[in-house]
């Protein structure tokens, strides 16, 4: 249901970020143990979480929370989510991980709304509930 996508200026930044999502104390494990595929919603089948990482190589700025438009053939919607050196990388490793769920969390609601607007099904308190629970306790513990 949730993937993650990180595009970075450098590959220096790219390994400094990558291991909070995808290590195997990244958020990305517990996400696929515990936050099942069609249980959400019947319209959508993937939330991917786009991380664009400031690197040493200033890329074109995204606009942050900026969710594109739904994919009906592969039931899919994307959220770009900005990630600056002063929300991240300048932060110490608790407070990256607690940016990492406030990303998810807006990802979430931005989608919830957009989802609503067009009259679709999705289950945003029982997905957030089932991350909280699960995902983000495990995560930041």
């Amino acid at each position: 249901m949730i993937g993650f996508f990180i595009k970075s200026g450098d590959v220096d930044v790219d390994g400094m970020f990558s291991p909070y999502i995808w290590s195997t104390v990244g958020i990305d494990p517990y996400v696929k143990k515990y936050i099942k595929p069609n249980v959400y919603s019947k319209h959508l089948d993937l939330l991917l979480i786009m991380f664009y990482v400031e690197g040493k190589y200033f890329d074109q700025p995204i606009e942050n929370g900026k969710v594109s438009n739904y994919n009906s053939k592969e039931k899919s919607i994307s959220v770009a989510i900005d990630v600056s050196k002063e929300k991240f990388h300048k932060r110490n490793e608790e407070e990256r991980k607690k940016y990492i769920v406030e990303s998810i969390i807006l990802a979430v609601n931005l989608v919830a709304d957009k989802m609503k607007k067009k009259k679709m099904e999705f289950n945003k308190e029982q997905l957030l509930k089932d991350l909280e629970d699960n995902v983000f306790k495990n995560y930041l513990n």
